[in-house]
């Protein structure tokens, strides 16, 4: 029998209020834990029953919209290892705007992936959704959980968490990483090179695993010349990815409540 214990970690803000699902609490989420067939407009939002057990609710009680957030398990077995699972998410893609959580919201949270209440309840009234597939897999060794949320941001910049993998710094060196890639593109472009050379060295240039402007830009690297040979209709897909590349949205100016500016 799937049994463990659930710790939460306190939250790093005061409106980010977290709880342990309970389906009498959380009514809403109860469908998605329940056998859902291939017709069921809540297919692509089902979750293994046993992970209920562990299920997380995160909900925004703040009046901004919340545009990052970055959370772990940490799994303890019982002869004292650990391992961590990290996840994130971000409204700072060049494609449509989209909070990760609004005010009010609540969103349900397990190992294997993440529901928001209002989709469900979108999906259910017949609206359209971009479903985001999980992998991951419930972890059977562990006998205690430990769940924190590691990073958070709201539209206005403010910040919270103790960000120990640095996540806000990588969300604001990805537009500078960006930028630069699509300079150098432009700039063989302009001299009629080939920017292919000038991209494999910077994607295979090898950087310590904190450098994260290094890594940024040895992946949109990889990502230009991936994308640009790829086939799609009409499109020319070198001068979408560079137009991607290149409207990469700004950030707004990061502080911590309370923190003189």
């Amino acid at each position: 029998m799937f049994h463990m214990r659930l710790r939460l970690m306190p939250s790093p803000n005061d409106y980010v209020v977290l709880a342990r699902y309970r389906e009498g609490d959380f009514p809403a989420f109860r469908k998605v834990f329940e056998e859902v067939r291939d017709d069921s407009p809540l297919r692509n939002f089902a979750q293994p029953p046993e992970a209920a057990e562990t299920a997380v609710i995160i909900e925004n009680r703040s009046e901004k919209e919340m545009t990052a957030l970055r959370y772990c398990w940490k799994f303890i077995d019982a002869d004292g290892k650990d391992r961590k699972k990290t996840a994130s998410s971000d409204s700072y893609r060049v494609d449509v705007y989209r909070p990760v959580m609004s005010p009010g919201s609540k969103l349900l949270v397990t190992q294997t992936g993440s529901v928001d209440e209002a989709l469900i309840d979108r999906v259910l009234a017949g609206g359209g959704f971009i479903a985001a597939g999980s992998t991951s897999s419930l972890d059977y060794q562990a006998v205690e959980i430990e769940f924190q949320i590691e990073f958070v941001m709201f539209a206005d910049g403010e910040i919270a968490g103790a960000d120990p993998d640095h996540y806000g710094a990588e969300l604001q060196l990805r537009k500078r990483a960006a930028t630069y890639i699509a300079q150098q593109i432009r700039s063989a472009n302009a001299e009629s090179r080939d920017p292919t050379p000038v991209l494999t060295a910077l994607r295979d240039t090898p950087h310590l695993p904190n450098d994260h402007l290094a890594r940024l830009v040895a992946d949109y690297a990889r990502t230009y010349l991936r994308r640009s040979v790829m086939q799609m209709g009409s499109l020319d897909m070198k001068e979408v990815t560079l137009k991607h590349l290149e409207n990469r949205p700004e950030l707004p100016k990061f502080y911590r409540r309370g923190a003189s500016e």
